[in-house]
Protein backbone atom coordinates (compact mmCIF):
# COMPACT_ATOMS: atom_id res chain seq x y z
CA UNK A 1 0.00 0.00 0.00
CA UNK A 2 2.89 2.37 0.85
CA UNK A 3 4.43 1.64 -2.56
CA UNK A 4 1.12 2.55 -4.29
CA UNK A 5 0.93 5.84 -2.42
CA UNK A 6 4.55 6.63 -3.31
CA UNK A 7 3.78 6.02 -7.01
CA UNK A 8 0.70 8.32 -6.92
CA UNK A 9 2.57 11.14 -5.15
CA UNK A 10 5.46 10.72 -7.56
CA UNK A 11 3.13 11.00 -10.62
CA UNK A 12 1.40 14.07 -9.15
CA UNK A 13 4.78 15.67 -8.57
CA UNK A 14 5.79 15.16 -12.18
CA UNK A 15 2.56 16.73 -13.46
CA UNK A 16 2.94 19.70 -11.09
CA UNK A 17 6.52 20.24 -12.24
CA UNK A 18 5.44 20.19 -15.90
CA UNK A 19 2.66 22.70 -15.22
CA UNK A 20 5.09 25.07 -13.44
CA UNK A 21 7.62 24.79 -16.25
CA UNK A 22 4.92 25.47 -18.88
CA UNK A 23 3.68 28.49 -16.95
CA UNK A 24 7.15 29.95 -16.52
CA UNK A 25 8.27 29.17 -20.07
CA UNK A 26 5.04 30.41 -21.86
CA UNK A 27 3.90 34.07 -21.76
CA UNK A 28 0.37 34.42 -20.28
CA UNK A 29 -1.14 35.77 -23.52
CA UNK A 30 0.16 32.75 -25.47
CA UNK A 31 -1.15 30.36 -22.82
CA UNK A 32 -4.63 31.92 -23.02
CA UNK A 33 -4.48 31.89 -26.82
CA UNK A 34 -3.59 28.19 -26.79
CA UNK A 35 -6.47 27.41 -24.43
CA UNK A 36 -8.87 29.48 -26.54
CA UNK A 37 -7.75 27.74 -29.73
CA UNK A 38 -8.23 24.37 -28.05
CA UNK A 39 -11.77 25.37 -27.01
CA UNK A 40 -12.66 26.60 -30.51
CA UNK A 41 -11.36 23.41 -32.11
CA UNK A 42 -13.53 21.35 -29.74
CA UNK A 43 -16.65 23.36 -30.48
CA UNK A 44 -16.71 25.13 -27.10
CA UNK A 45 -17.22 28.55 -28.63
CA UNK A 46 -19.02 30.14 -25.66
CA UNK A 47 -16.20 29.17 -23.29
CA UNK A 48 -13.60 30.56 -25.70
CA UNK A 49 -15.53 33.83 -26.04
CA UNK A 50 -15.84 34.20 -22.25
CA UNK A 51 -12.15 33.47 -21.70
CA UNK A 52 -11.04 36.05 -24.24
CA UNK A 53 -13.55 38.69 -23.09
CA UNK A 54 -12.25 38.32 -19.50
CA UNK A 55 -8.72 38.86 -20.81
CA UNK A 56 -9.95 41.85 -22.84
CA UNK A 57 -11.53 43.47 -19.78
CA UNK A 58 -8.47 42.81 -17.62
CA UNK A 59 -5.78 43.87 -20.12
CA UNK A 60 -7.74 46.44 -22.11
CA UNK A 61 -6.95 44.80 -25.44
CA UNK A 62 -6.28 41.49 -27.21
CA UNK A 63 -3.22 40.38 -29.11
CA UNK A 64 -3.68 39.90 -32.89
CA UNK A 65 -3.74 36.13 -32.37
CA UNK A 66 -6.33 36.38 -29.60
CA UNK A 67 -8.49 38.71 -31.71
CA UNK A 68 -8.37 36.22 -34.58
CA UNK A 69 -9.49 33.43 -32.22
CA UNK A 70 -12.22 35.67 -30.79
CA UNK A 71 -13.60 36.32 -34.29
CA UNK A 72 -13.35 32.62 -35.21
CA UNK A 73 -15.23 31.67 -32.04
CA UNK A 74 -18.03 34.17 -32.71
CA UNK A 75 -18.24 33.17 -36.38
CA UNK A 76 -18.49 29.46 -35.49
CA UNK A 77 -21.04 30.34 -32.81
CA UNK A 78 -23.14 32.11 -35.46
CA UNK A 79 -22.94 29.09 -37.78
CA UNK A 80 -24.29 26.90 -34.99
CA UNK A 81 -27.32 29.19 -34.66
CA UNK A 82 -27.74 29.18 -38.44
CA UNK A 83 -27.81 25.38 -38.55
CA UNK A 84 -30.62 25.48 -35.96
CA UNK A 85 -32.40 28.14 -38.06
CA UNK A 86 -32.14 30.60 -35.16
CA UNK A 87 -31.65 33.53 -37.53
CA UNK A 88 -31.90 36.25 -34.86
CA UNK A 89 -28.91 35.02 -32.85
CA UNK A 90 -27.01 33.99 -35.98
CA UNK A 91 -27.39 37.51 -37.40
CA UNK A 92 -26.26 39.03 -34.09
CA UNK A 93 -23.14 36.81 -34.03
CA UNK A 94 -22.08 37.66 -37.58
CA UNK A 95 -22.73 41.36 -37.02
CA UNK A 96 -20.53 41.18 -33.91
CA UNK A 97 -17.71 39.76 -36.05
CA UNK A 98 -18.18 42.47 -38.67
CA UNK A 99 -18.22 45.13 -35.95
CA UNK A 100 -14.61 44.19 -35.21
CA UNK A 101 -13.56 43.33 -38.76
CA UNK A 102 -15.58 44.94 -41.59
CA UNK A 103 -13.63 42.87 -44.12
CA UNK A 104 -14.57 39.47 -42.64
CA UNK A 105 -15.73 38.04 -45.99
CA UNK A 106 -17.42 34.86 -44.70
CA UNK A 107 -19.58 36.84 -42.26
CA UNK A 108 -20.77 38.93 -45.21
CA UNK A 109 -21.72 35.70 -46.98
CA UNK A 110 -23.62 34.25 -44.01
CA UNK A 111 -25.51 37.52 -43.47
CA UNK A 112 -26.42 37.52 -47.17
CA UNK A 113 -27.90 34.03 -46.84
CA UNK A 114 -29.86 35.07 -43.72
CA UNK A 115 -31.31 38.17 -45.42
CA UNK A 116 -32.17 36.13 -48.52
CA UNK A 117 -34.15 33.71 -46.36
CA UNK A 118 -35.83 36.69 -44.70
CA UNK A 119 -36.81 37.95 -48.21
CA UNK A 120 -34.88 41.19 -47.68
CA UNK A 121 -33.30 40.95 -51.12
CA UNK A 122 -31.74 44.42 -51.08
CA UNK A 123 -29.60 43.64 -48.02
CA UNK A 124 -28.96 40.11 -49.26
CA UNK A 125 -27.43 41.33 -52.51
CA UNK A 126 -25.26 43.90 -50.70
CA UNK A 127 -23.81 41.28 -48.35
CA UNK A 128 -23.37 38.58 -51.00
CA UNK A 129 -21.63 40.90 -53.45
CA UNK A 130 -19.37 42.19 -50.65
CA UNK A 131 -18.47 38.59 -49.76
CA UNK A 132 -17.40 37.96 -53.36
CA UNK A 133 -15.39 41.20 -53.64
CA UNK A 134 -13.61 40.43 -50.33
CA UNK A 135 -12.62 36.98 -51.59
CA UNK A 136 -14.83 34.78 -49.38
CA UNK A 137 -14.21 31.05 -49.59
CA UNK A 138 -17.97 30.85 -50.24
CA UNK A 139 -17.83 33.03 -53.38
CA UNK A 140 -19.24 30.30 -55.70
CA UNK A 141 -22.18 29.75 -53.32
CA UNK A 142 -22.64 33.53 -53.04
CA UNK A 143 -22.90 33.80 -56.83
CA UNK A 144 -25.50 31.02 -56.93
CA UNK A 145 -27.43 32.69 -54.09
CA UNK A 146 -27.52 35.96 -56.06
CA UNK A 147 -28.95 34.14 -59.10
CA UNK A 148 -31.52 32.42 -56.88
CA UNK A 149 -32.47 35.77 -55.34
CA UNK A 150 -33.21 37.14 -58.81
CA UNK A 151 -35.43 34.18 -59.61
CA UNK A 152 -37.18 34.44 -56.25
CA UNK A 153 -37.89 38.14 -56.87
CA UNK A 154 -39.40 37.33 -60.27
CA UNK A 155 -41.53 34.59 -58.70
CA UNK A 156 -42.63 37.00 -55.94
CA UNK A 157 -43.54 39.59 -58.59
CA UNK A 158 -45.66 37.10 -60.50
CA UNK A 159 -47.35 35.97 -57.30
CA UNK A 160 -48.12 39.60 -56.45
CA UNK A 161 -49.55 40.06 -59.95
CA UNK A 162 -51.75 36.98 -59.54
CA UNK A 163 -53.04 38.40 -56.24
CA UNK A 164 -53.55 41.92 -57.59
CA UNK A 165 -50.83 43.54 -55.45
CA UNK A 166 -49.58 46.00 -58.04
CA UNK A 167 -47.26 47.99 -55.74
CA UNK A 168 -45.45 44.88 -54.52
CA UNK A 169 -45.11 43.58 -58.08
CA UNK A 170 -43.75 46.93 -59.26
CA UNK A 171 -41.14 46.96 -56.44
CA UNK A 172 -39.86 43.44 -57.22
CA UNK A 173 -39.66 44.03 -60.96
CA UNK A 174 -37.90 47.39 -60.54
CA UNK A 175 -35.46 45.78 -58.11
CA UNK A 176 -34.61 42.98 -60.56
CA UNK A 177 -34.24 45.28 -63.55
CA UNK A 178 -32.00 47.64 -61.53
CA UNK A 179 -29.79 45.02 -59.87
CA UNK A 180 -29.49 42.25 -62.42
CA UNK A 181 -28.42 41.91 -66.02
CA UNK A 182 -29.02 39.40 -68.76
CA UNK A 183 -31.83 36.85 -68.49
CA UNK A 184 -33.26 38.08 -65.16
CA UNK A 185 -33.47 41.72 -66.32
CA UNK A 186 -35.06 40.76 -69.64
CA UNK A 187 -37.62 38.60 -67.85
CA UNK A 188 -38.47 41.42 -65.44
CA UNK A 189 -39.05 43.83 -68.34
CA UNK A 190 -41.19 41.24 -70.12
CA UNK A 191 -43.36 40.61 -67.03
CA UNK A 192 -43.73 44.36 -66.45
CA UNK A 193 -44.77 44.99 -70.05
CA UNK A 194 -47.17 42.11 -70.60
CA UNK A 195 -48.51 41.43 -67.10
CA UNK A 196 -47.99 44.31 -64.67
CA UNK A 197 -48.97 47.24 -66.91
CA UNK A 198 -52.28 45.59 -67.99
CA UNK A 199 -52.93 44.73 -64.33
CA UNK A 200 -52.38 48.34 -63.24
CA UNK A 201 -54.75 49.57 -65.95
CA UNK A 202 -57.34 46.99 -64.91
CA UNK A 203 -56.92 48.09 -61.28
CA UNK A 204 -57.66 51.70 -62.21
CA UNK A 205 -60.75 50.69 -64.19
CA UNK A 206 -61.99 48.48 -61.35
CA UNK A 207 -61.50 51.26 -58.80
CA UNK A 208 -63.46 53.61 -61.06
CA UNK A 209 -66.31 51.07 -61.38
CA UNK A 210 -66.56 50.53 -57.61
CA UNK A 211 -66.77 54.30 -57.06
CA UNK A 212 -69.61 54.52 -59.62
CA UNK A 213 -71.52 51.69 -57.93
CA UNK A 214 -71.28 53.51 -54.62
CA UNK A 215 -72.48 56.77 -56.18
CA UNK A 216 -75.49 55.28 -58.03
CA UNK A 217 -73.77 55.15 -61.39
CA UNK A 218 -74.70 51.48 -61.80
CA UNK A 219 -75.17 51.39 -65.58
CA UNK A 220 -71.73 52.90 -66.26
CA UNK A 221 -70.19 50.69 -63.57
CA UNK A 222 -71.60 47.52 -65.23
CA UNK A 223 -70.28 48.67 -68.61
CA UNK A 224 -66.78 49.17 -67.17
CA UNK A 225 -66.86 45.90 -65.24
CA UNK A 226 -67.81 43.98 -68.40
CA UNK A 227 -65.00 45.65 -70.32
CA UNK A 228 -62.28 44.56 -67.84
CA UNK A 229 -62.33 40.79 -68.63
CA UNK A 230 -62.46 41.64 -72.35
CA UNK A 231 -59.55 44.07 -72.40
CA UNK A 232 -57.51 42.64 -69.51
CA UNK A 233 -58.18 38.88 -69.51
CA UNK A 234 -56.32 36.55 -67.15
CA UNK A 235 -55.72 39.32 -64.61
CA UNK A 236 -56.69 39.45 -60.94
CA UNK A 237 -59.10 42.29 -61.61
CA UNK A 238 -60.88 40.38 -64.39
CA UNK A 239 -61.93 37.93 -61.66
CA UNK A 240 -62.81 40.77 -59.29
CA UNK A 241 -64.94 42.40 -61.99
CA UNK A 242 -66.83 39.14 -62.50
CA UNK A 243 -67.36 38.80 -58.75
CA UNK A 244 -68.85 42.29 -58.54
CA UNK A 245 -71.05 41.63 -61.58
CA UNK A 246 -72.33 38.48 -59.84
CA UNK A 247 -73.16 40.46 -56.68
CA UNK A 248 -75.01 42.99 -58.80
CA UNK A 249 -77.05 40.20 -60.38
CA UNK A 250 -75.50 40.73 -63.82
CA UNK A 251 -74.10 38.11 -66.21
CA UNK A 252 -70.33 37.79 -66.03
CA UNK A 253 -67.90 37.98 -68.91
CA UNK A 254 -65.48 35.08 -69.23
CA UNK A 255 -63.19 35.63 -72.18
CA UNK A 256 -60.27 33.39 -71.25
CA UNK A 257 -59.43 30.95 -68.49
CA UNK A 258 -56.19 31.15 -66.54
CA UNK A 259 -54.58 28.84 -69.10
CA UNK A 260 -55.61 31.04 -72.03
CA UNK A 261 -58.50 28.90 -73.31
CA UNK A 262 -61.30 30.99 -74.82
CA UNK A 263 -64.83 30.54 -73.46
CA UNK A 264 -68.32 31.75 -74.45
CA UNK A 265 -68.96 35.35 -73.34
CA UNK A 266 -71.99 35.42 -71.02
CA UNK A 267 -71.64 33.16 -67.97
CA UNK A 268 -72.55 33.20 -64.29
CA UNK A 269 -70.31 32.42 -61.36
CA UNK A 270 -70.89 30.82 -57.96
CA UNK A 271 -68.50 29.60 -55.27
CA UNK A 272 -68.86 26.60 -52.94
CA UNK A 273 -66.60 25.25 -50.18
CA UNK A 274 -63.98 23.91 -52.60
CA UNK A 275 -65.02 25.08 -56.07
CA UNK A 276 -65.23 28.28 -58.10
CA UNK A 277 -67.88 27.43 -60.70
CA UNK A 278 -68.57 29.19 -64.01
CA UNK A 279 -71.83 28.15 -65.68
CA UNK A 280 -74.70 29.24 -67.89
CA UNK A 281 -77.67 27.23 -66.55
CA UNK A 282 -78.56 26.96 -62.88
CA UNK A 283 -80.06 23.50 -63.33
CA UNK A 284 -76.74 22.08 -64.58
CA UNK A 285 -74.93 23.65 -61.62
CA UNK A 286 -77.36 22.00 -59.18
CA UNK A 287 -76.95 18.60 -60.83
CA UNK A 288 -73.15 18.53 -60.83
CA UNK A 289 -71.55 20.64 -58.11
CA UNK A 290 -73.09 19.03 -54.96
CA UNK A 291 -71.84 15.64 -56.18
CA UNK A 292 -68.39 17.09 -56.80
CA UNK A 293 -68.25 18.35 -53.20
CA UNK A 294 -69.32 14.88 -51.99
CA UNK A 295 -66.70 13.04 -54.09
CA UNK A 296 -63.76 15.25 -53.18
CA UNK A 297 -63.09 13.98 -49.59
CA UNK A 298 -63.24 10.37 -50.86
CA UNK A 299 -60.59 11.14 -53.49
CA UNK A 300 -58.31 12.79 -50.93
CA UNK A 301 -58.76 9.74 -48.67
CA UNK A 302 -57.07 7.59 -51.33
CA UNK A 303 -53.96 9.70 -50.80
CA UNK A 304 -54.15 9.36 -47.03
CA UNK A 305 -55.82 12.69 -46.16
CA UNK A 306 -58.83 12.96 -43.87
CA UNK A 307 -60.09 16.07 -45.69
CA UNK A 308 -59.31 18.21 -48.77
CA UNK A 309 -56.08 20.18 -48.41
CA UNK A 310 -56.45 22.70 -51.26
CA UNK A 311 -55.24 26.22 -50.50
CA UNK A 312 -57.34 27.66 -53.32
CA UNK A 313 -60.58 26.63 -54.99
CA UNK A 314 -60.70 24.43 -58.09
CA UNK A 315 -62.41 26.08 -61.05
CA UNK A 316 -65.17 24.18 -62.84
CA UNK A 317 -66.51 25.34 -66.22
CA UNK A 318 -69.95 23.90 -67.05
CA UNK A 319 -71.07 23.93 -70.69
CA UNK A 320 -74.80 23.56 -71.17
CA UNK A 321 -74.95 22.07 -74.67
CA UNK A 322 -73.03 19.84 -77.01
CA UNK A 323 -72.98 22.66 -79.57
CA UNK A 324 -71.27 25.08 -77.18
CA UNK A 325 -68.79 22.40 -76.27
CA UNK A 326 -67.91 21.63 -79.90
CA UNK A 327 -67.55 25.33 -80.63
CA UNK A 328 -65.26 25.63 -77.63
CA UNK A 329 -63.12 22.70 -78.85
CA UNK A 330 -62.88 24.19 -82.32
CA UNK A 331 -61.90 27.63 -81.01
CA UNK A 332 -59.19 26.09 -78.84
CA UNK A 333 -57.99 23.55 -81.36
CA UNK A 334 -54.55 22.26 -80.44
CA UNK A 335 -54.92 23.10 -76.76
CA UNK A 336 -57.65 20.52 -76.07
CA UNK A 337 -57.89 16.88 -77.15
CA UNK A 338 -60.49 16.76 -79.91
CA UNK A 339 -61.95 13.40 -78.88
CA UNK A 340 -62.48 14.39 -75.22
CA UNK A 341 -65.90 15.18 -73.77
CA UNK A 342 -64.50 16.43 -70.47
CA UNK A 343 -61.00 17.21 -69.32
CA UNK A 344 -58.94 18.68 -66.49
CA UNK A 345 -55.96 20.98 -66.57
CA UNK A 346 -54.43 19.77 -63.33
CA UNK A 347 -51.72 22.40 -62.93
CA UNK A 348 -54.25 25.23 -63.26
CA UNK A 349 -56.79 23.37 -61.07
CA UNK A 350 -59.48 23.62 -63.76
CA UNK A 351 -62.13 21.11 -64.84
CA UNK A 352 -64.19 21.44 -68.04
CA UNK A 353 -67.50 19.57 -68.47
CA UNK A 354 -70.37 19.69 -70.92
CA UNK A 355 -73.97 18.87 -70.06
CA UNK A 356 -74.93 15.52 -71.54
CA UNK A 357 -78.37 13.91 -71.33
CA UNK A 358 -77.09 11.18 -69.02
CA UNK A 359 -76.47 13.23 -65.86
CA UNK A 360 -76.17 10.06 -63.79
CA UNK A 361 -73.16 8.92 -65.85
CA UNK A 362 -71.53 12.33 -65.46
CA UNK A 363 -71.98 12.30 -61.71
CA UNK A 364 -70.76 8.71 -61.25
CA UNK A 365 -67.91 8.67 -63.74
CA UNK A 366 -66.82 11.91 -65.38
CA UNK A 367 -66.86 14.24 -62.36
CA UNK A 368 -64.83 12.00 -59.99
CA UNK A 369 -62.49 11.04 -62.84
CA UNK A 370 -61.51 14.62 -63.71
CA UNK A 371 -61.35 15.73 -60.08
CA UNK A 372 -58.90 12.91 -59.34
CA UNK A 373 -56.50 14.33 -61.92
CA UNK A 374 -56.59 17.70 -60.12
CA UNK A 375 -56.19 16.17 -56.65
CA UNK A 376 -53.34 13.99 -57.93
CA UNK A 377 -51.44 17.09 -59.07
CA UNK A 378 -52.18 19.02 -55.86
CA UNK A 379 -50.76 16.17 -53.75
CA UNK A 380 -47.66 15.46 -55.86
CA UNK A 381 -46.97 18.91 -57.36
CA UNK A 382 -45.54 17.57 -60.62
CA UNK A 383 -47.00 14.97 -63.00
CA UNK A 384 -44.41 15.32 -65.77
CA UNK A 385 -42.85 11.97 -64.91
CA UNK A 386 -46.05 10.12 -63.97
CA UNK A 387 -46.86 7.30 -66.43
CA UNK A 388 -50.18 7.70 -68.26
CA UNK A 389 -51.42 4.31 -67.01
CA UNK A 390 -50.93 5.42 -63.39
CA UNK A 391 -52.80 8.73 -63.80
CA UNK A 392 -55.69 7.26 -65.78
CA UNK A 393 -55.93 4.12 -63.65
CA UNK A 394 -56.07 6.25 -60.50
CA UNK A 395 -58.75 8.52 -61.98
CA UNK A 396 -60.94 5.56 -62.99
CA UNK A 397 -60.52 3.98 -59.56
CA UNK A 398 -62.78 6.71 -58.14
CA UNK A 399 -65.56 6.21 -60.66
CA UNK A 400 -68.58 4.54 -59.05
CA UNK A 401 -69.07 0.82 -59.77
CA UNK A 402 -66.41 0.77 -62.50
CA UNK A 403 -63.69 -1.03 -60.49
CA UNK A 404 -66.17 -3.83 -59.68
CA UNK A 405 -66.70 -4.54 -63.38
CA UNK A 406 -63.05 -4.39 -64.37
CA UNK A 407 -61.97 -7.99 -63.80
CA UNK A 408 -64.99 -9.40 -65.62
CA UNK A 409 -64.46 -7.10 -68.61
CA UNK A 410 -60.72 -7.75 -68.76
CA UNK A 411 -61.16 -11.54 -68.69
CA UNK A 412 -63.48 -11.33 -71.68
CA UNK A 413 -61.05 -9.34 -73.86
CA UNK A 414 -57.59 -10.35 -72.68
CA UNK A 415 -57.09 -12.74 -75.60
CA UNK A 416 -57.94 -10.16 -78.26
CA UNK A 417 -55.30 -8.55 -80.49
CA UNK A 418 -55.56 -5.19 -78.73
CA UNK A 419 -54.62 -6.63 -75.33
CA UNK A 420 -51.46 -4.94 -73.96
CA UNK A 421 -49.02 -7.25 -72.11
CA UNK A 422 -48.20 -6.13 -68.57
CA UNK A 423 -44.54 -5.21 -69.19
CA UNK A 424 -45.52 -3.16 -72.24
CA UNK A 425 -48.32 -1.43 -70.31
CA UNK A 426 -46.15 -0.32 -67.39
CA UNK A 427 -43.45 0.93 -69.76
CA UNK A 428 -45.89 3.35 -71.46
CA UNK A 429 -45.27 6.91 -70.33
CA UNK A 430 -47.89 8.35 -72.72
CA UNK A 431 -51.06 7.04 -74.35
CA UNK A 432 -50.68 4.27 -76.96
CA UNK A 433 -49.89 5.51 -80.46
CA UNK A 434 -52.41 3.01 -81.86
CA UNK A 435 -55.89 4.58 -81.49
CA UNK A 436 -57.48 1.10 -81.52
CA UNK A 437 -55.73 0.35 -78.24
CA UNK A 438 -56.96 3.41 -76.31
CA UNK A 439 -60.01 1.65 -74.84
CA UNK A 440 -57.92 -1.37 -73.84
CA UNK A 441 -55.30 0.94 -72.34
CA UNK A 442 -57.91 2.57 -70.08
CA UNK A 443 -59.36 -0.79 -69.04
CA UNK A 444 -55.99 -2.33 -68.22
CA UNK A 445 -54.81 0.83 -66.41
CA UNK A 446 -57.83 0.62 -64.12
CA UNK A 447 -57.28 -3.12 -63.60
CA UNK A 448 -53.64 -2.53 -62.66
CA UNK A 449 -54.53 0.22 -60.18
CA UNK A 450 -57.38 -1.90 -58.75
CA UNK A 451 -54.90 -4.75 -58.21
CA UNK A 452 -52.47 -2.45 -56.38
CA UNK A 453 -55.27 -0.95 -54.27
CA UNK A 454 -56.64 -4.36 -53.25
CA UNK A 455 -53.27 -5.91 -52.42
CA UNK A 456 -51.25 -3.01 -51.03
CA UNK A 457 -53.75 -0.34 -49.89
CA UNK A 458 -54.11 3.45 -50.39
CA UNK A 459 -50.92 4.32 -48.49
CA UNK A 460 -48.81 2.61 -51.13
CA UNK A 461 -50.68 4.39 -53.93
CA UNK A 462 -49.68 7.73 -52.42
CA UNK A 463 -46.07 6.54 -52.05
CA UNK A 464 -46.05 5.47 -55.69
CA UNK A 465 -47.46 8.84 -56.76
CA UNK A 466 -44.65 10.63 -54.89
CA UNK A 467 -42.03 8.25 -56.29
CA UNK A 468 -42.90 9.42 -59.81
CA UNK A 469 -42.56 13.11 -58.83
CA UNK A 470 -38.92 13.95 -59.66
CA UNK A 471 -37.86 11.62 -62.44
CA UNK A 472 -39.00 8.87 -64.75
CA UNK A 473 -38.59 5.54 -62.93
CA UNK A 474 -39.15 2.01 -64.30
CA UNK A 475 -42.15 0.29 -62.77
CA UNK A 476 -39.91 -2.59 -61.70
CA UNK A 477 -37.94 -0.17 -59.48
CA UNK A 478 -41.11 1.31 -57.95
CA UNK A 479 -42.59 -2.15 -57.35
CA UNK A 480 -39.47 -3.21 -55.47
CA UNK A 481 -38.88 0.00 -53.47
CA UNK A 482 -42.50 0.96 -52.68
CA UNK A 483 -44.56 -2.24 -52.90
CA UNK A 484 -41.74 -4.50 -51.71
CA UNK A 485 -42.25 -7.01 -54.52
CA UNK A 486 -40.19 -8.16 -57.50
CA UNK A 487 -41.47 -7.80 -61.06
CA UNK A 488 -41.76 -11.57 -61.49
CA UNK A 489 -43.88 -11.86 -58.33
CA UNK A 490 -46.00 -8.93 -59.46
CA UNK A 491 -46.58 -10.67 -62.79
CA UNK A 492 -47.90 -13.69 -60.89
CA UNK A 493 -50.36 -11.41 -59.05
CA UNK A 494 -51.46 -9.92 -62.38
CA UNK A 495 -51.91 -13.35 -63.93
CA UNK A 496 -54.16 -14.48 -61.05
CA UNK A 497 -56.12 -11.19 -61.33
CA UNK A 498 -56.88 -11.49 -65.05
CA UNK A 499 -57.56 -15.26 -65.18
Amino acid sequence: MRQGLRRRFSAAGVLLSLFILATVATPPCLAEAAIAEHLVRNGKHVEAIRLLEEKWRAAGNLSPEELRLYLDAYYSYGKQFLEKEDFTNARASFLRVMGLDRRHADSHFQLGIIEKRAKDYQKALQYLRSAMSLGSQHSPEANLAIIEAGKECLAAAQKAIAEGRTKDARWYLTFVSSNFAGEERNKALEVATYQLIPLERAAREYAKATRLVNTRGRREAVRILRSIPKHYPMTFFADRANELLTRLGEKIIVVRTSTGLQLPPAWRRKQTAHFDVYYEKEIFFNRIVPHAEKALPQIFATFGYSRPTWKKKCKIYLFSSQGDWRKFLETNKGAVLEWSNAFAISKAMEVYLYESKDTSYMVKHIVPHELTHVVHFSVVGNLDYTPAWFGEGLAQLHEEEKPKQTRRMLRSVRRTENYIPLRELVSLHAYPADADKISMFYLESLALMDLIFRNFGPKKIREMALAYKKRRIPFETVARSVLGITMSDFEKLWKRYVE
